[in-house]
């Protein structure tokens, strides 16, 4: 048998799943990675500091307004930006019948094999 070798994004994903592990808002952090938004994008589009988002990354406590405001800002319904099945599948859905739903499949299927919904 031969051995896995982990490909950059992989690398990636499991390191999301460490930094975000005691985070009230993973599928925010999960949207971050699938549009490929930064902290310093996700404060430049919504005003939200990367301080905030970093605590929040941490376990710190969310103020569901500016949750709110996040959804509002990258068209997406607020309960998402909590759970990360519900993000998947709303993204799976508005991706259609589009090649990037089948990467989105693919992703979700990864992410419940590594147990990342919540």
């Amino acid at each position: 048998m031969s051995e896995y070798h982990y490909t950059p994004n992989d690398v990636r994903l499991l390191r999301l799943l460490d930094k975000t592990k005691e985070s009230f808002v993973q599928g925010l952090f999960l949207m971050m990675y699938v549009k490929g938004k930064t902290m310093n994008d996700v404060e430049k589009d919504t005003g939200i500091s990367r301080q905030t988002l970093s605590k929040w990354r941490k376990g710190g406590n969310v103020m569901h307004v500016n949750v709110q405001k996040i959804s509002e800002v990258y068209g997406i319904d607020a309960i998402e930006l909590y759970d990360t099945e519900m993000y998947m599948i709303g993204e799976i859905a508005r991706a259609g019948k589009s090649v990037e739903s089948a990467s989105l499949k693919q992703l979700y299927s990864e992410l419940v094999y590594l147990g990342f919904e919540k």
